[in-house]
């Protein structure tokens, strides 16, 4: 589902359950009013599961929407505050949809090229091997004179690409692999701890001490990367540090700077979390531009190699074919 549409969705039921209308009847005509997707499938299940008379941490609980989304909406429920959370969240998933929609627009292009690529490579192999049985091998015996590697070389290109294509067909479907690769490159890193920034912001906001918002995102976010740093935080705020610098100590999945930036902030750190999340935010967004500016240069001089390593054998298949009918 879109982040976008959520927190659309969000904004109105905040409204609505501010005005004084149940939460299960606001749902209802928002639903009638949505297209059809996984977002309105969901709502609907929850407003019926609420209309039955299950509590709303419960009903959240079993469905498919965004585990830091049912973690909040517990806390709304909780603390009697519902419409603030839902607009909190609304803000929140509007700035992080922003992010991750530029980061996805980055990676749409390369990876168009890598699969045009895959299929140009594939096909430019296949007719160099046509090329290769009816013109050349009548006249030439590859295997006596030494060159049966270059049938090899033909098809390195289209080999190596489908290898790369299957790495990232696997990374997608893999959520540890995903978790790996958002902490290793610089632009998911800078756009997962803007992410971060933000949900730590908006728990400290809502009343939540440090040491529970901290032990609460470590819950979501489970065995992960952040997950396991978080839990090293959450140790040493409970073994009585209070400064940043020393609950934050050699991280290693989150930059340094970033909680440098905290421990400069320590008197309002909400207010540090919320202008870290805009600077990553805003690197990852430079780093984004630079991607899709660097895309087209790059892609061209990709499938340039390609052709030059699948051609070579060709024009040296044909240089000894004609010094063979020289001969003759």
């Amino acid at each position: 589902m879109k982040l976008a549409d959520l927190a659309f969705v969000n904004r109105q039921l905040a409204g609505m359950v501010r005005g004084g209308q149940p939460l299960e009847g606001a749902l209802k005509e928002l639903c009638r009013e949505m297209a059809r997707g996984d977002l309105k499938r969901e709502l609907t299940r929850l407003e019926e599961d609420l209309a039955r008379g299950i509590p709303l941490a419960k009903a959240v609980e079993d469905r498919d929407l965004p585990v830091f989304y049912k973690g909040m909406i517990r806390v709304g429920a909780r603390s009697g505050d519902l419409p603030g959370v839902l607009l909190m969240l609304a803000n929140y998933y509007a700035h992080i949809g922003i992010v991750w929609d530029r980061l996805k627009a980055a990676l749409f292009y390369p990876i168009l090229v890598l699969l045009t690529a895959c299929g140009v490579s594939v096909a430019m192999a296949t007719i160099i091997d046509g090329v290769r049985e009816q013109v050349v091998r009548p006249d030439l015996d590859f295997n006596a004179d030494g060159y049966s590697w270059f049938l090899f070389l033909n098809w390195l290109p289209p080999i190596v690409l489908a290898c790369a294509a299957m790495g990232l067909c696997v990374a997608g479907c893999s959520r540890s692999t995903r978790g790996w690769i958002k902490w290793r490159f610089p632009v998911s890193r800078n756009t997962a701890t803007s992410q971060f920034a933000s949900a730590l912001a908006l728990l400290l906001r809502r009343g939540m001490a440090l040491g529970e918002a901290v032990e609460f995102l470590a819950d979501l976010e489970q065995d992960s990367p952040l997950g396991r740093e978080l839990r090293i935080w959450h140790k040493r705020i409970r073994e009585g540090m209070v400064s940043f610098s020393a609950i934050g100590e050699r991280p290693r999945v989150l930059p340094s700077m970033f909680v440098w930036l905290l421990e400069q902030r320590a008197n309002d750190l909400p207010g540090g979390l919320e202008n870290a999340a805009q600077l990553y935010a805003e690197r990852a967004e430079r780093q984004t531009e630079w991607m899709l500016e660097a895309a087209a240069p790059v892609g061209l001089a990709g499938l340039g190699l390609i052709v030059c390593v699948q051609v070579f054998p060709v024009f040296w298949w044909l240089t000894e074919w004609f010094q063979t009918i020289d001969q003759i």
